[in-house]
């Protein structure tokens, strides 16, 4: 190729100077003929330059071989086609065949055929060197685990293995397209081989995660006592599969590179066989959840897994509280305990509100049983508690009640106090008394003042805070329904104003 890069620079040149000489001697015949065949000849070396840098396999040669060997030119280094054989041609017979020096035909037709088996090596070559660095990557691409738990390197983590399915389908797209390609025609086996192996790969690295997806969950289900217990046989069913698992995972130490390790069909079966008995495993937890949501149907506003947790720490209460917010219960955060027992004494809520049970509960056993009696102490205190609002209100100073009644509770003692005062004024002036509401109205606006003077303290808790917030809240709405009242005249407790 050295040689033709020469001579196609000395051609350059040598055209250049006949240019020059073109533009003083005007137009002279003899000399226009001679640029002429200066500029083919050009174009020519630039063919033969782009033949010696074009990868040429045998085929393509054989090719040009035959083209050469048609010509029957002398230059073909004196062999004939008769001696039973095509030779192999030289630059000078493609720069015959190309010109068509023998016939003096011009070599049009030639020329096409030379720039085709270019343009086809190139191609080819091409799309060779693209499979070749795709199946270089992913042989020498590496399976990466990461720690789960004291079992070691066995997880597949969830970024790195994304960006590996990304690369994967790059990779089998690329190869799919190519192995379409005609230019792939003398390596298209190749090719589908190595898009075999890929598609293998992606098949079953999807298997993995949804096998380690459930293979997870089931292991933090069986991993603590209380649902083995109660489930023997899916403890057991689940152990057999667990030991098979790792047993598979684990060989990524040995073999950590994805085309060894994937190689047949083995991975990709027992992916499916332990998806399937996991799945089976699945069905008899739901099965076994349904029945405990039966029992306590608060459990059917969390989910499987959240419930699973709740069971697995039944004798935990310590634990299981942690959930209470997931959608067991909306106003209780934990629980109070009395000390180094499990006998949960108060009702706790995320602001920080505490709320004495009248029965304490003893937070052993099955989840589902304590959570049960929790919620009957919870309401036999509730109704307690309202009942003693309802007392008290009407005989305790303002402040000291909405300090030491829980805030829900000072609420509904305000209103019950409110609609008996509304009812009992309005009874009054049915009877032909003046100015019930008015007074009525005066003390609830000194008693909102008073409120407002008890926020400017210092002394306040964010729960007595908020809660003496709230009830001025409400106070401004009695307030404004008394005057409304007033307004509209309304002097009977059987209006419909009221």
């Amino acid at each position: 190729r050295r040689d033709v890069v020469d001579v196609l620079r000395m051609a350059s040149e040598h055209q250049a100077h006949v240019q020059d000489i073109s533009k003083s001697a005007g137009s002279w015949v003899m000399l226009h003929e001679y640029r002429g065949q200066v500029s083919h000849s050009a174009e020519v070396l630039e063919l033969l330059n782009a033949l010696c840098a074009a990868p040429l396999e045998a085929r393509h040669w054989e090719r040009l071989d035959h083209l050469c060997a048609a010509m029957s030119s002398p230059s073909v280094s004196g062999m004939s086609r008769s001696e039973g054989r095509i030779p192999r041609c030289a630059p000078a017979d493609v720069w015959a065949l190309v010109t068509n020096d023998s016939t003096g035909a011009g070599g049009v037709n030639e020329k096409a055929e030379v720039e085709d088996i270019i343009a086809l090596a190139m191609r080819e070559g091409k799309l060779r060197t693209a499979f070749e660095e795709i199946k270089e990557q992913w042989v020498a691409a590496t399976i990466e685990l990461g720690a789960y738990k004291s079992k070691g390197a066995i997880f597949l983590e969830s970024s790195s293995t994304s960006d590996v399915m990304d690369a994967l389908e790059d990779a089998i797209m690329t190869l799919g397209s190519m192995a379409s390609n005609r230019a792939s025609q003398h390596f298209r086996s190749d090719v589908k081989e190595f898009l075999k192996l890929l598609s293998n790969i992606e098949e079953s690295m999807q298997l993995w995660l949804s096998t380690q997806s459930v293979w997870s969950y089931m292991e933090a289900v069986f991993d603590g006592g209380d649902i083995a217990a109660q489930l023997p046989d899916e403890a057991t069913r689940f152990a057999d599969i667990d030991a098979r698992y790792l047993s598979i995972v684990r060989e990524v130490a040995h073999v950590p590179r994805f085309v060894e390790f994937f190689r047949g069909d083995d991975k990709r079966e027992a992916f499916v066989a332990l998806l399937g008995e996991l799945e089976t495993c699945q069905k008899s937890l739901s099965a076994y959840l349904e029945s405990k949501r039966k029992i306590f149907p608060r459990f059917y506003f969390v989910s499987d897994s959240t419930l699973l947790e709740i069971l697995s720490h039944g004798s935990n209460p310590r634990a299981v509280q942690r959930h209470f917010q997931a959608g067991l219960f909306d106003g209780v955060d934990r629980l109070a305990f009395e000390a180094e027992s499990n006998i949960a004494t108060h009702l706790v809520s995320k602001e920080g509100e505490s709320v004495e049970l009248r029965t304490p509960v003893l937070a052993t056993g099955p989840a589902e049983t304590w959570l049960a009696e929790l919620v009957e102490s919870m309401r036999e205190t509730m109704r307690y508690e309202a009942r003693r609002a309802a007392k008290e209100i009407h005989r305790a100073p303002i402040e000291e009640f909405l300090y030491t009644r829980p805030a829900q509770m000072a609420l509904l003692g305000l209103q019950l106090k409110w609609t008996a005062d509304v009812q009992s004024a309005l009874y009054q002036a049915s009877l032909g008394k003046k100015g019930t509401l008015k007074r009525l109205l005066g003390e609830y606006e000194a008693t909102l003042s008073k409120l407002v003077e008890l926020t400017l303290s210092k002394d306040l808790s964010l729960v007595q805070r908020t809660s003496l917030e709230t009830c001025i809240t409400i106070f401004i709405h009695q307030k404004d329904v008394i005057e409304e009242l007033i307004e509209k005249r309304v002097g009977d407790p059987r209006s419909f104003d009221w």
